[in-house]
């Protein structure tokens, strides 16, 4: 099963709305006794998606700080009732409706009622017992659940559970669909507070699933979010990320990726949450200008490691409000060496990087085909990776903007290396461990200033 985190929650409850509404339709606004039907699709599902409030499903430690109302931790299950295929979300789904026209489904759904029918659920969920609150939509249909919403209840037992519905409808809203509910989970705890929404008004739904989510206290947590856990394509990927107070959907932020050395990295839950302190991490907090921030925590710094970052970036650019044009990366050590890969490998995504105390690990090439700036940062006495290979990553760079016609004047406004002697250090009460006092480089706030300058 999928880890979510409450971005998702939104998503995939606007998602199940949409659905719903394939199974909602033409009867009478407000005629709480017609049936509220339309024409089905192929099938008709009740779908269940795992979801966690405020962790993965994993069972990682919650977010510790944050200016928005949370719910203590609890492991979630949306399940959704739809006469459309449904949406590659975890099924459990009914056949009972897929040879149906949907002139007839209106009537079919009058039978079934009553006949008192409990369509056959052809797929089922597996270990409910890890979930704590389940997320029940559904269309109203003839002002009561569809039946095979019915034939759910009967599998299962929600005693102890949150129960919180939703719906979509033509007029009848929930009728007394949530009551129906308590009679057959007394022993659950039924949020009466449900969303319902007109048919008509699903595709602006987003907004207002949004704030009703938030009135329940399951809104996007601002501030410091640590110990996250991202379930990728090749495995875990461990982060924390930044949202600024007042973050808001209705704006959006640029997007700083920071990747911490290798005493950062993740060696299992003894380092949970090692990098959140970092400077390279909680610099870009610290402007003038809202950014969201995150910082991942890898296992090594190779191409797994790469196409990691790019899935972590891409993962927020989906699901958080990203300005896609004012998207960085900023690399540390073993850091730099995963984000020279991944800014090379995906230049288009990456507006401008920082490149500290690092090696460059990447090719040269695909770079400046995107315009993508650099800023390379080394000490001259670095212990670690001597300075030399600071200025063959300049130099790389700069041939490659060259051969594509960059006159000098345009390479240096996306191109920069500065190489400290140990003096600078010195003058910053560094003397030695020049490697690590390379961190100096984020208390510098014309180097993060010249970063968030650069726009796609």
């Amino acid at each position: 099963m999928k880890s979510y985190q409450k971005k998702t929650l939104g998503i995939l409850l606007s998602a199940a709305l949409s659905l719903s509404l394939a199974a909602c339709g033409n009867s009478a606004p407000g005629d709480s006794s017609s049936a509220d039907t339309s024409a089905p699709a192929s099938e008709s599902a009740a779908g269940a998606a795992p979801e966690s409030a405020s962790e993965p499903a994993s069972g990682s430690s919650a977010a510790d700080s944050g200016s928005a109302s949370t719910v203590e931790d609890s492991s979630i299950l949306i399940a959704y009732f739809t006469a459309a295929e449904n949406s590659g979300v975890d099924a459990v789904a009914s056949a009972s409706y897929s040879t149906i026209d949907g002139g007839e489904l209106i009537d079919y759904a009058a039978i079934e009622q009553d006949e008192n029918a409990r369509p056959e659920l052809t797929t089922h969920i597996e270990n409910l017992e890890q979930y704590d609150t389940v997320f029940i939509g559904y269309p109203n249909w003839w002002a009561d659940l569809p039946m095979a919403v019915y034939s759910f209840f009967d599998e299962y037992d929600f005693s102890g559970k949150t129960i919180i519905p939703f719906n979509v409808h033509n007029g009848s809203r929930f009728s007394r669909t949530i009551q129906t509910i308590e009679e057959l989970e007394p022993d659950a705890a039924v949020i009466e507070d449900g969303f319902t929404v007109n048919e008509r008004d699903v595709p602006d739904a987003a907004e207002d699933v949004a704030a009703w989510l938030e009135e329940l206290g399951y809104g996007l947590q601002t501030g410091l979010v640590t110990n996250q856990i991202l379930d990728g394509a090749e495995g875990e990927i461990h982060y924390s990320y930044y949202l600024p107070d007042g973050y808001s959907e209705s704006r959006e932020y640029p997007l700083m990726m920071a990747m911490p050395g290798y005493d950062m990295m993740w060696f299992g839950e003894d380092s949970a949450g090692s990098n959140v302190g970092w400077r390279g991490f909680l610099c870009w907090t610290e402007l003038d200008e809202d950014m969201i921030v995150v910082s991942a925590q890898l296992t090594d710094w190779g191409e797994k490691s790469a196409r990691q970052a790019l899935e972590l970036t891409e993962y927020f650019v989906e699901n958080f409000s990203v300005d896609s044009s004012r998207v960085y990366a900023a690399g540390y050590s073993a850091g730099g060496e995963t984000m020279s890969q991944a800014v090379s490998m995906r230049p288009d995504l990456y507006a401008a990087y920082l490149h500290g105390a690092s090696q460059w690990d990447g090719d040269f090439v695909s770079v400046p085909e995107e315009g993508t700036a650099v800023y390379i940062f080394m000490a001259e006495n670095d212990e670690y990776y001597g300075s030399e290979r600071a200025r063959d990553a300049y130099e790389g760079l700069y041939e490659a903007y060259e051969s594509l016609g960059w006159t000098p004047e345009e390479i240096d406004g996306v191109l920069q290396v500065e190489i400290p002697d140990n003096a600078y250090f010195n003058q910053r009460g560094i003397t030695g461990n020049y490697h690590g006092g390379g961190n100096v480089l984020f208390e510098d706030s014309s180097i993060l200033s010249w970063i968030v300058s650069h726009h796609k």
